[in-house]
């Protein structure tokens, strides 16, 4: 898990009592869908001890705020309905009443979108390209 519960407590100011690891765990694993495809480092994608201090304090934001999601939904499923996860664009469209992330998540994505951790690079392969892949060439 990214977070504990004392540190859930510390970022949220809610009791620490109302948070389990079942619920730490879940929120830890909707942050290693929405920062897109990498290698696992160990049970997660992510090993806080080589991140910057800016991309921790990003990790714990969002992972607390996840996991204050879950807490407020009395469901995992309900919660990830909610926060509609993808690598490319968060908030809603100018003139769109459809939300991907809760209010009170937006500022924790922004923090975790600007510390560089969202991959959101495309690559692009020519038809040719994708043609020689797929007969082995």
């Amino acid at each position: 898990m990214y977070i504990d519960a004392v540190r859930y407590s510390e970022i949220t100011g809610r009791d620490l009592s109302e948070v389990s690891d079942e619920v730490l765990e879940a929120a830890s694993r909707l942050l290693d869908a929405r920062i897109g495809p990498r290698r696992l480092a160990g049970d997660y994608k992510l090993d806080v001890d080589d991140l910057s201090p800016a991309q921790t304090r990003a990790v714990e934001e969002w992972t607390a705020r996840a996991a204050q999601m879950i807490v407020a939904r009395s469901s995992v499923q309900d919660a990830g309905d909610a926060i509609r996860l993808g690598r490319f664009a968060v908030t809603p469209q100018s003139g769109s009443d459809s939300k991907r992330l809760p209010d009170s998540m937006v500022w924790a994505d922004q923090m975790l979108s600007a510390s560089g951790l969202v991959r959101r690079k495309l690559r692009f392969r020519s038809t040719r390209e994708a043609l020689n892949a797929k007969i082995g060439l």
